[in-house]
């Protein structure tokens, strides 16, 4: 799955008529590290119907997690 995030930012990237603010970010996302740890969470819960927005939630966590252990270090 997070191989095809990364396709899908920039398959993004490479569409016409998106906005420079929308091609930084696709380009910010494209560009980063996505494993497997990171989207586990939220895909293992899908059979129990976790709804998108607990599952972008879930992602957001992962990555203020990340961004904090950082910032320690």
């Amino acid at each position: 799955m997070a191989i095809k995030l990364i396709e899908l930012f920039k398959t993004k990237l490479n569409e016409e008529g998106i906005c420079d603010e929308d091609k930084a970010c696709y380009n910010r996302l494209a560009n980063i590290t996505v494993l497997r740890t990171t989207v586990k969470k939220a895909i293992m819960t899908v059979p129990y119907n976790v709804s998108v927005y607990q599952m972008i939630k879930y992602l957001k966590e992962h990555f203020n997690k990340n961004i904090n252990n950082s910032d320690k270090g």
